[in-house]
């Protein structure tokens, strides 16, 4: 980042360490199928694919012990934190609000389930009509007609993302892999020329 700030580029920050393993992710949910890599989605000027975060991944929480930790169950608190949470809603509010009318599908990565309730929560608070996707409503939210679809984190933290690329479809990760693809087909089979945005968070 400090390099990038120096020279005022910028696009080979996002997702740096684990581009790879994003790739193997969009895969699972029947995305970019015929690429080896991502990199050239992640160029300035790219119009199929946008690239945001609700929460930076290098945010943290305080613990009951009071030290600072990146981990969900200290970062998801912010989300109802009085300060982070208005943060948090105002960004929402300003930008998920100006979506290029061509995207139909939100990725967000991470799919905890306490963090898809504290999504569906906030986003609630941006759009009105927000509710449990049909085809996916353990992972997915529809909301401003859009499909939102929350796959496993692709982060060399996440100790369940094996699971979300083969677990069995039957329970956990593998079921939620299922959901998230069924949700995938019907966004992108509503129209032509669409667009997908990929929002990154805390898992």
């Amino acid at each position: 980042m400090a390099r990038a700030i120096q020279v005022g580029g910028y696009d080979s920050v996002a997702f740096k360490d684990f581009r790879p393993r994003l790739l193997q992710a969009m895969k699972a949910i029947y995305m970019m199928q015929n690429f080896k890599n991502i990199d050239r989605f992640m160029m300035d000027g790219e119009t199929t694919f946008g690239w945001a975060s609700v929460i930076r991944c290098s945010m943290t929480g305080r613990s009951s012990s009071g030290e600072y930790s990146s981990k969900s169950s200290c970062v998801l608190p912010a989300y109802q934190a009085r300060e982070a949470g208005a943060v948090i809603s105002a960004c929402m509010n300003t930008w998920l609000r100006r979506l290029s009318d061509r995207t139909v599908l939100v990725v967000l990565l991470g799919n905890a389930d306490d963090y898809i309730a504290s999504f569906r929560a906030k986003l609630a608070t941006t759009f009105s009509d927000t509710r449990a996707h049909q085809r996916g409503p353990n992972v997915a939210h529809m909301a401003d007609g859009r499909s939102w679809v929350h796959i496993g984190h692709p982060s060399g933290a996440n100790g369940h993302f094996g699971d979300f690329l083969t677990g069995s479809e039957l329970k956990g990760q593998g079921a939620k892999r299922i959901e998230a693809q069924k949700v995938v087909v019907h966004a992108l089979r509503r129209r032509k020329n669409n667009h997908a945005t990929l929002i990154s968070s805390q898992e």
